[in-house]
Order: C-alpha cells, then sequence, then structure tokens
C-alpha cells in the first residue's frame, strides 16, 4: 500500500523540498502517492474523493482558515495531527 499524501503547495515549497523529493511536481515516488493542492476548495474536493493518510498544510490557507478547513475535513472523515510554530 502506498502512503498517499495531500500537500497545499504555498507551505511546502520552501521548506519541504528536501524532504519529499518529488516536489513541486508531487508525482508518485516508491512507497508515496502525493497530490499538490493549491487551497482548501482543492483539498476538500481532493479529500473528498480519496483520503490521504497525511495531510500538509499551512493554517494561513488563500481561501479559507486553516481552522475552518480542519473542521471540514474533519467531517469528511479526515484524522488530523495539528504541529505549530510560533516565533515570538
Amino acid at each position: 500500500m502506498k502512503l498517499r499524501l495531500l500537500i497545499e503547495l504555498d507551505s511546502v515549497t520552501k521548506r519541504w523540498s528536501a524532504v519529499f523529493p518529488e516536489l513541486p511536481g508531487c508525482a508518485s515516488a516508491g512507497n508515496t502517492e502525493a497530490e499538490a493542492i493549491v487551497n482548501a476548495k482543492e483539498a476538500l474536493a481532493a479529500l473528498s474523493a480519496n483520503l490521504p493518510h497525511v495531510l500538509i498544510f499551512d493554517l494561513k490557507l488563500p481561501d479559507m482558515d486553516g481552522y475552518e478547513f480542519l473542521k471540514q475535513a474533519a467531517e469528511k472523515g479526515a484524522k488530523a495531527v495539528m504541529v505549530s510554530k510560533r516565533i515570538s
């Protein structure tokens, strides 16, 4: 079984390229299948089609508050663990 990732590119391209070498194209590689999205609307549509194992996104989405996105994603069956870094 492949690990399915759904990745919001805006939050990832700057920080995750070294972790997922297939970025920014997000093609399948080995046991990882990554799909790139650019906003919450796209992500919610992708969640309806096929729930990913891992969902990576920024709380500052261009078209929706990240907390509202988490609520709607949970309604579609997605599980979430939030990790945040706050610089004061």
